[in-house]
Order: C-alpha cells, then structure tokens, then sequence
C-alpha cells in the first residue's frame, strides 16, 4: 500500500508573552536587572507548553498566529505583567519559542502572523522584532504579515489572526469567514483554499466544514485575564482548554474526494475558577 503524503505544520497564537497569565521562560533576565519567576498559574502553564513542544512531530512549517506578546498594557496600567518593555517580552517569547522551532524539519519554514495594534504594536513593530529573532519568512521587507495564503503541497491554506466573535454561535464566524473566501475567490477567479485558520477570539477549538474545505478556531495559551474576568460576560470570554492546533495536509486525498486537511488538536486544561464557600 502506498503511504500517503503528509505535511504537518503547527498552528501556535495569543501566547501572550509578559502577561501574569500566559507562559514564561523560567529565569528570563527582565528589563529591571532580575530573573523572572513564574507565579503558580505560570508554572502550571510552562508544564503544558513544555509537555506539548515534547510530543510535537517533526515540523513542515509553523505559523505564529499574532499576538505572541501581551504589549504595555496601557488600559490597565501595566498591573498584570511581569515585563514592561515589548522588546524584553518579545525576546522572552523567542526563548519560549526554541523548543517548538527546533522540531523543523531541514528546510522548515516559520511564517508571522500580525496581531492586534494594542498588543504587537501599533504598527505590529514587536511582532516583526519577533519575526525577525525566529526567522520567519520574509513577505516583501516586511517578515511579519496581516493575512498569508499558503499552498502546502498544492493545498491552499489562509491565515489570519482576528476572527470575529459571536455573543452566542461560537461557528457562526467560522461558517462566515468560509463564505466570504469562497464568495472572494469567485470574484477574481482564483483556487478557494481548502482551510482557512484564525485566533484572536480566545474560544475554544473549533472547526467547521463546507464541502471538503473547513476553517480552524485555534485555541489561546493565555489564561482568562483581569480584562476578561471585569468584562460583561466572563462565563462567555472562558476558554475550557488551551493550546495549539497541529496541521496535518493530504494533498493526495482531494483526488478521492476526501477533505485534505485534518485538525489534530494538543489541548491543555484551563484550571477552574476559584470557587467561595460560607
């Protein structure tokens, strides 16, 4: 029997590098002359993360999904993060990056996503720095880009990091996203690609399907925030599990009519809320 071709790529976003409730690199030499050490909810994380880059396979591509760092926060006054300066968090982030990046393959590829104006920069500066410090592709002069198209054996792939938010149909956005690309592909007469992947909302994993493309809600590494947990709906803006999404691409199954993309989830548990008792 023919082993089928495979490409698996890794699909990483919102890890929120400089916020008390993301993942840290142990030891980091701060901005302030110190040596970060994680509080309990960053050592529970750092558990999952390290045991996550352990399992991954060998690595066709990696997409950083934006959002790699948590910015200066000015909203809140900086009060929930452990490093104040985007340079210092965006090398933190590189550090937490090198077990992840070492599972390329020969020839592997990194591709930056741009986040959000309020935590990569308004410009996305800290996420092109990043970009730059892991070696991403370039796309023109820049490394770091709003949106890529990515054909992986033929497959096309679309990224992006926002990806709108529903108050209750957390695949309404999915489902939405899908129609516009089809309905942008028929316009300029080009391919559809067969899976579309965001971040952004930190929902849970979601995935749905249109024929044989889908389209890919990626799970955050942040744990809900003081911002979350002080908005209108902190049952809504809780996600049950955290992670990473691997990639894994068929080409060879198209031909079959099979849908040549499948999600394989690396999911972590989001540790309950606390819970008072009289």
């Amino acid at each position: 029997m023919t082993k089928e071709t495979c490409y698996t790529g890794l699909a990483i976003g919102d890890l929120h590098m400089g916020s008390m409730y993301a993942p840290c690199p142990a030891g980091f030499a701060t901005s302030y002359d110190s040596l970060h050490q994680p509080n309990q909810a960053q050592a529970y994380l750092n558990e999952c993360y390290a045991d996550m880059a352990a399992k991954l396979p060998r690595l066709d591509w990696i997409e950083l999904g934006g959002d790699m760092i948590d910015g200066t926060q000015p909203k809140s006054a900086g009060a929930y993060i452990w490093e104040p300066l985007p340079m210092f968090q965006a090398r933190a982030a590189a550090v937490m990056l090198e077990p992840i990046l070492a599972k390329l393959k020969k020839g592997g590829r990194v591709y930056a996503i741009q986040g959000t104006g309020y935590h990569d920069g308004d410009t996305c500066e800290w996420a092109e720095w990043l970009a730059e410090q892991v070696g991403a592709i370039r796309a023109g002069p820049h490394r770091a880009r709003p949106w890529l198209i990515l054909d992986v054996g033929g497959i096309g792939l679309d990224f992006s990091h926002r990806n709108s938010v529903t108050t209750r149909y957390r695949s309404m956005p999915l489902s939405r996203e899908l129609g516009f690309m089809l309905e942008r592909c028929a316009k300029s007469g080009e391919s559809p690609p067969y899976g579309i992947i965001r971040h952004h909302s930190h929902g849970e994993f979601n995935a749905v399907a249109q024929g044989l493309r889908q389209a890919c809600e990626c799970p955050p590494w942040q744990m809900q925030s003081h911002f979350a947990q002080m908005s209108i709906s902190p049952n809504r803006l809780y996600s049950e599990y955290l992670g990473s999404v691997l990639v894994r691409v068929y080409p060879d199954r198209l031909a079959e009519h099979r849908r040549p993309i499948v999600w394989e989830e690396l999911l972590y548990s989001h540790p309950k809320p606390t819970r008072e008792s009289v």
